[in-house]
């Protein structure tokens, strides 16, 4: 397969999925960052924070997501260095946020329960 930058890789099923996960990441964390931010946008189009106050919230929302995106990976057998390969591709500039939002769209209507939390049930 050839992307639109000309680079070719191998077709994977557990490669796909992990850019899926790597754009759903991307999706969670640029949401939660123009919900929170107030200081305005960078140059690639993201919300920057403004202070350590939301600098703060920034940083463990998307540690929170990364958890979440890793324990994922894990359920969905893929391991860390087709994890790694996606992120590099993933967080390259390559995929914008609207592209990345596509994927996951994409995603949730093949597996509708695929991103959605798992709420314990109590007893």
């Amino acid at each position: 397969m050839v992307d639109d930058y000309g680079a070719s890789f191998p077709v994977d099923a557990a490669y796909d999925k992990a850019i899926e996960l790597w754009c759903f990441y991307e999706v969670e964390c640029e949401t939660f960052d123009r919900i929170v931010c107030t200081g305005g946008f960078g140059h690639d189009g993201g919300a920057m924070p403004r202070g350590i106050y939301e600098r703060g919230a920034v940083t463990r929302n998307a540690r929170k997501v990364l958890r979440r995106i890793d324990d994922m990976a894990i359920n969905e057998h893929i391991d860390r260095k087709t994890m790694e390969k996606a992120r590099r591709v993933a967080q390259s500039g390559r995929f914008t946020y609207g592209y990345c939002q596509e994927i996951v769209a994409r995603a949730e209507r093949r597996h509708p329960d695929r991103f959605r939390r798992k709420v314990p049930q109590r007893p």
